[in-house]
């Protein structure tokens, strides 16, 4: 299947609609209101809920990417989670109770995430994005860090007195 462009994988998979230019139209012009009519009737809890979906999904492509993870981030999608949430910072702090100048040091990526507030927005989540995603996001910029940090590896490496001798 490596041969095959993601068109014919596609064509492959999904059946032909042998609809006409007018009535494809139509249908996608219907099948448009359905949805924004249903996104009208949505609940604010449902919304939400479709949103912290999103993000979770999001956050786990993010996880999964390969390269540079500087675009993004821990800092990013927290965010990310405070707009769905339509929360200001000082509101958002108070309810996982952490100190607002924290939460922004965070938010500027100035100060690192740690397991204690991973676990708290787990909670305020309501489950919906794990603990365990949220510092998957974190270690994402550290993993890349530590492979691109030639520099202090070197330099680290040089204080290091004894090497062990394996055979």
């Amino acid at each position: 299947m490596d041969h095959l462009s993601a068109a014919e994988i596609a064509a492959a998979h999904i059946p032909p609609h042998n609809l006409s230019a007018t009535e494809k139209a139509a249908a996608d012009a219907t099948l448009l209101q359905l949805r924004m009519d249903k996104l009208r009737t949505m609940t604010e809890s449902q919304r939400i809920l479709a949103s912290l979906v999103q993000l979770k999904f999001q956050m786990e492509d993010y996880v999964q990417s390969q390269g540079d993870p500087q675009e993004g981030g821990f800092s990013a999608f927290l965010q990310q989670y405070m707009q769905v949430l339509n929360k200001k910072q000082v509101v958002f702090a108070k309810e996982i109770s952490l100190h607002p100048t924290k939460l922004n040091q965070i938010l500027r990526g100035r100060t690192n995430p740690n397991l204690p507030l991973v676990y708290r927005l787990e909670k305020h989540a309501a489950g919906q994005i794990p603990a365990v995603l949220w510092w998957k996001v974190f270690a994402k910029k550290l993993e890349y860090q530590i492979g691109a940090d030639k520099i202090g590896r070197q330099k680290e490496a040089a204080k290091v007195k004894y090497v062990i001798q394996l055979t």
